[in-house]
């Protein structure tokens, strides 16, 4: 084979790879993530130095979960808006997980977007998949004060979709993805 061929089929297989992905993210994202009807139950260390950041230091008001990544473009671009609505929402405990990512990277990111919340580091994505159930980056979810799953969503999320689950009426029980 000639050159120009093979920097076809290297090209093509580049192609290839990454529509795969770009597939992946968009099944993801449009596939609910199921409600759990029990407490989750999570420890996680600090991506920063710090106490470990876990379900049992979050109990008796609404947390927000946010998993995210450096590497993710859509968790790049949500996670400073997250962090501004978690500002203005003190009566709402916010948590992040970085999943599956360069630790000084992760640290970047939260640092740019300007986040306040606890962020804990989930590097072999043993949390994010084995408690939350999480198929794609970002997701979100939003657990009752009682710890128990009661929104999630994989995808991007926006304000006004936080704002809804997070309304008067609240999560009293669990309900597909809004």
């Amino acid at each position: 084979m000639g050159r120009p061929v093979l920097r076809a089929a290297s090209l093509a297989t580049v192609g290839a790879v990454a529509a795969g992905a770009v597939v992946l993210v968009a099944l993801a994202a449009r596939s609910p993530a199921r409600p759990s009807s029990q407490a989750v139950s999570f420890r996680l260390p600090s991506l920063f130095s710090g106490p470990p950041v876990s379900s049992a230091s979050l109990g008796g008001r609404p947390v927000v979960v946010t998993f995210f990544a450096s590497w993710c473009p859509p968790c790049r671009d949500e996670l400073p808006a997250l962090a501004r609505f978690a500002a203005s929402h003190r009566g709402v405990a916010f948590v992040g997980v970085d999943v599956a990512d360069d630790q000084a990277a992760g640290r970047a990111l939260v640092r740019q977007a300007g986040v306040g919340f606890p962020v804990g580091s989930d590097p072999d994505y043993s949390v994010a998949a084995g408690v939350f159930h999480v198929r794609g980056l970002p997701s979100t979810a939003l657990l009752s004060p009682k710890g128990v799953v009661v929104r999630q969503l994989a995808g991007p999320v926006r304000p006004d979709r936080l704002a809804r689950w997070l309304a008067p009426s609240g999560p009293s029980r669990p309900t597909k993805a809004a």
